[in-house]
C-alpha cells in the first residue's frame, strides 16, 4: 500500500493513529502498525523481512559482544550486504526468490548497516539494545514511507505518549501544512 493512496490516508493511518491513542502511546502500537503496513504488501515478502529482522538483530548482538573484532564487524556488514545482493540482484536468476522479495530491501539493509556502524563507533550501545528497539528502528512505517534513513540514536528514546485530547496541536498543524 503506497502512502499516497486513499486506503492509506483514510483507512490505515486513522486506524493506526487510533490504536496508538488507545494504547496510550509508546513503541509497541507503532511496531504493530508498522508490521501490519509491511504485511499488507504480501505475506511472503513479509516473512523474509521478519527473518531479516531476527537474523540482523542476532548479527548486531554478535558484533556488540566483540566490539574490538574487525572480523565480527565485517561479518555483520557482509550479512547485510549478502541479503541485499540476494534479493536485489539474484531474484531474476532464481524464480522462487521473486515470491519472497521484501518491500524496501535496500532501505532495510542500509538501516541495518547503519546500526552496525553506529555500534562500531560507539554511538549506540548495542549490548543493551532490546529486540523491540531494533525492530522499531527497522520497520517504523513513517520513516519507511518518508525516508531518509534516520540514525538509531534518533529513534532510540521512548516513543512519545499522545497529548491530551483527541486532536492535539501537532496533529492539527500536520493537517494544515500538508
Amino acid at each position: 500500500m503506497v502512502f499516497s493512496t486513499v486506503e492509506f490516508l483514510f483507512i490505515f493511518l486513522p486506524v493506526a493513529y487510533g490504536a496508538f491513542r488507545l494504547a496510550g502511546g509508546g513503541k509497541p502500537p507503532l511496531i504493530v502498525a508498522s508490521v501490519t503496513y509491511l504485511a499488507l504488501f504480501g505475506a511472503r515478502g513479509f516473512a523474509s523481512t521478519a527473518l531479516f529482522c531476527l537474523l540482523g538483530y542476532s548479527v548486531l548482538k554478535f558484533y556488540a559482544a566483540r566490539p574490538a573484532s574487525r572480523a565480527a564487524f565485517w561479518t555483520a556488514i557482509s550479512f547485510n550486504v549478502a541479503y541485499l545482493f540476494i534479493f536485489k540482484y539474484f531474484q531474476d536468476g532464481v524464480p522462487c526468490l521473486k515470491d519472497f522479495a521484501p518491500v524496501g530491501v535496500s532501505y532495510f539493509t542500509f538501516k541495518a548497516i547503519s546500526a552496525v556502524v553506529d555500534a562500531g563507533y560507539k554511538k549506540i550501545d548495542a549490548t543493551s539494545m532490546g529486540f523491540l528497539d531494533y525492530l522499531f528502528y527497522l520497520v517504523y512505517f513513517p520513516s519507511l514511507v518518508a525516508g531518509p534513513i534516520a540514525r538509531f540514536r534518533d529513534l532510540a528514546p521512548p516513543a512519545p505518549s499522545p497529548a491530551k485530547g483527541f486532536f492535539n496541536d501537532d496533529l492539527a498543524e500536520g493537517f494544515i501544512y500538508s
